[in-house]
């Protein structure tokens, strides 16, 4: 185990300083706002049509339309004085001219266009913006199913997940708390969190009461993400869940029901850094940390501190395609060590984990409808993720069997399938996911989501 405990530092290692290379030469390369993004045409109407949808009472809105006050140039002289202002002659004299009004300038009175130019500038005007162009851009960016969005943004989102069929819940403490893993220093009752509920011995240690009562576990979850942009290239989230999980038996345990369980899970928040910010493309590092607020006892939190480090892209290949993929490495920080002397192999008594996450997928452009102010679209998305154990165990989900397996070397692979339909601001993503491996975290998963940009 000291072997392992020693490789996952060492990964540790490698990993921190590569993603904080890449972070630090991106963002010196981007340093200037906007230089590297490539010119797109408007998809929009012309600005004399876009103008309807600007108050007629601004001068400017978001960053990219500006409507100019008239002008009127009076002559130099009136030729006959009046008690009421009039509108004066025009004369012959060289010295005296009229310049006709002027309520709008076109886009070619400007060099760059107008549409290119960013009128606002920070935190105040500029919140949630995601850089210049992206009022006239916005109604073009799609967001992934399960990929994380590379995109900076404002957002709330709402999102319902049910997974169905997972083996070994436990693996590498990545979505439910390893059995018998939390309490005192005591060896479980009946092995890990078996017996009466894993009371832990003398030592007062307990288990996930006395064990997940079948051979699969569901879980059903309902989550609130928030994130704000501060900056065009910076945001900060928090993603809150509810958890149904079940069926779990406590063996008769005082104070436990058997049966799913319920309550608020484990939170986690972050920010997130935009190293590419341009209208059709974003690179984007994430920093995600998971605290403990869920009961481990009952399954509903993993009980353990983590942080997830990641790089996010996306680009649109063609006026309907898009591409997204994601890299991230997830490690625990304080995952406790069971008694060696309870378990099978007491090589594997830390609950330390460490795993790689991937995914690639391609989003296509079924229906575009509405206008440029009011945008309606249908997005056709698959993506497939994977995941890689790099340290990490596993525990039986039989609460009288106390076999801890090693998952080193894991691997699970998943296709997502889904629609996504926008509608102004507002967006609704429904998909379906399959495991294609024999390692699993679950065999079917269904996603309903809905998210809202400002």
């Amino acid at each position: 185990m000291k072997f392992q405990h020693k490789r996952r530092r060492w990964i540790s290692l490698l990993v921190a300083p590569i993603m904080g290379t890449i972070s630090i030469g991106f963002s010196g390369s981007v340093v200037e706002a906007q230089t590297g993004c490539e010119p797109i045409c408007d998809p929009c109407a012309p600005v004399q049509q876009v103008i309807p949808c600007v108050p007629s009472d601004t001068q400017y809105s978001g960053a990219d339309y500006y409507r100019a006050p008239d002008q009127h140039v009076s002559p130099a002289t009136p030729v006959t004085p009046a008690p009421q202002q009039a509108i004066p002659e025009t004369s012959s004299n060289a010295d005296s001219q009229s310049v006709p009004s002027q309520s709008l300038l076109s886009p070619s009175d400007f060099s760059p266009p107008i549409t290119d130019v960013n009128l606002s500038s920070g935190l105040a005007t500029n919140f949630g913006s995601g850089g210049a162009g992206s009022l006239a851009f916005s109604d073009s960016f799609v967001t992934p199913g399960y990929i994380e969005s590379a995109k900076i943004q404002t957002r709330v989102r709402l999102r319902y997940d049910n997974m169905t069929g997972a083996n070994k819940p436990s693996r590498g403490q990545f979505l439910y708390p390893s059995l018998g893993a939390f309490g005192g220093d005591g060896p479980p009752d009946g092995g890990i969190g078996g017996g009466g509920g894993g009371g832990g011995g003398g030592g007062g240690g307990v288990g996930i009461g006395g064990g997940l009562g079948s051979a699969d576990v569901d879980l059903e979850q309902v989550s609130t993400y928030i994130e704000v942009a501060l900056r065009e290239r910076l945001s900060i989230f928090i993603d809150v869940p509810i958890r149904w999980i079940g069926p779990i038996n406590f063996g008769g345990q005082a104070g436990f029901t058997d049966g799913t369980q319920r309550g608020a899970g484990d939170i986690s928040a972050g920010f997130r850094w935009g190293l590419i910010d341009c209208p059709n493309e974003h690179l984007t590092f994430q920093l995600r940390t998971t605290l403990p607020t869920g009961e481990p006892l009952r399954a509903i939190g993993t009980g353990n501190t983590t942080i997830d480090l990641g790089l996010l892209y996306d680009q649109q290949l063609t006026s309907k395609l898009w591409f997204f993929s994601e890299i991230n490495d997830w490690q625990t920080l304080d995952a406790v060590t069971l008694d060696p002397a309870t378990i099978s192999n007491p090589n594997l008594a830390s609950q330390d984990a460490n795993i790689l996450r991937g995914g690639v997928g391609l989003g296509y452009e079924l229906f575009r409808g509405g206008s440029c102010c009011q945008p309606k679209k249908l997005t056709l998305l698959t993506e497939i993720v994977a995941w890689t154990v790099l340290d990490g165990v596993t525990t039986s989900l039989d609460p009288n069997v106390n076999t801890v397996e090693d998952a080193t070397g894991d691997t699970i692979v998943n296709g997502k399938y889904g629609l996504r339909y926008n509608q102004d601001q507002n967006s609704i993503y429904v998909g379906y996911g399959h495991n294609w491996t024999n390692d699993r975290w679950y065999s079917d998963l269904f996603r309903l989501e809905w998210q809202r940009t400002f």
